[in-house]
């Protein structure tokens, strides 16, 4: 193979080789890595002590959380898979999942199979949900309602779906209420009635809220929570080594899309994930994940 390479070189020259050769093979080479890395799905830790919030926690909270799922074919349901066989051995004490499922697998058995995967994941521990741009019909309308599918989708699965509204349960002895925003760009997310104003007096409570895009947290300043947890961005698909760069995140603020913890006001803090899906099946430097946050 080498010698015939060497042939070409010689007989097309040095330009000719380049552009009908080293070209196209670094292109595949690129195409086959960035596929792969979308099928790498990584298991991110993030730990917090509890004194770290403006209400410190009593006792300890492991919180599982997967976003955009893109559960658009085969792969991304694999994905799912493989995401519950990391994150349930942890045995988590909430799940917590931030929108754009992407209901519309091309097959039956990948519908049911996804299905199955949820199902699972509510039966192990509660589960609440949010919505995503991409869970709202395609409609010129300026409020557009969510899709019917994602809807029956999340009650098959027995998961509960926040639409600016909220959810409070007792977890490890101590009162967590999860708050679930309608989408930023395509719903009317209202904060009023969900969420406590920050110069309120606040009880022994602890406040979770999902919000599918991380730029309308910047909007809720008023308002008070402890970790906010977010996706939509993918991390950028595209993470530029070095310089951090990440130039496809679809925010007005590009440096929410960095997958980890972010503190948006004092003691109010955000999650961000990669999430699962992508567009296009293509991520670089940027693996998909899902998270697990430990209050210890």
């Amino acid at each position: 193979m080498f010698k015939t390479l060497l042939k070409n070189y010689k007989m097309l020259g040095k330009r000719r080789f380049i552009f009908m050769f080293v070209v196209p093979l670094a292109i595949c080479t690129f195409l086959v890595a960035t596929r792969k890395e979308a099928s790498d799905v990584q298991l991110q830790r993030v730990e917090m002590k509890k004194e770290d919030f403006r209400v410190p926690f009593t006792k300890q909270l492991r919180v599982l959380h997967i976003s955009d799922t893109h559960l658009h074919n085969s792969a991304a349901v694999k994905r799912l898979h493989k995401a519950l066989d990391l994150a349930l051995p942890h045995s988590p004490d909430i799940a917590v999942l931030t929108g754009d499922f992407g209901i519309t697998p091309k097959n039956e058995h990948d519908y049911l199979l996804a299905l199955s995967y949820f199902q699972l994941l509510s039966q192990a521990m509660p589960t609440f949900a949010c919505l995503g741009n991409h869970d709202y019909r395609i409609n010129p309308k300026q409020y557009p309602p969510p899709g019917p599918a994602v809807l029956k989708f999340l009650a098959d699965a027995n998961i509960t779906l926040l639409q600016n509204e909220s959810k409070s349960l007792i977890v490890n002895g101590q009162r967590i209420v999860i708050v679930g925003m309608e989408d930023y760009w395509k719903g009317r997310p209202n904060a009023q009635g969900c969420l406590p104003l920050i110069d309120e007096p606040r009880e022994d409570v602890h406040y979770l809220l999902l919000d599918h895009n991380p730029d309308h947290l910047l909007k809720l300043k008023d308002y008070d929570w402890d970790v906010a947890f977010s996706g939509h961005a993918h991390g950028g698909q595209i993470n530029i080594p070095f310089v951090k760069w990440r130039p496809h995140t679809n925010l007005e603020n590009n440096y929410l899309a960095r997958p980890g913890l972010h503190e948006i006001f004092p003691k109010r803090f955000l999650c961000e994930s990669a999430g699962l899906g992508n567009l296009y099946e293509l991520r670089m430097f940027c693996k998909p994940d899902i998270t697990i946050l430990d209050i210890r």
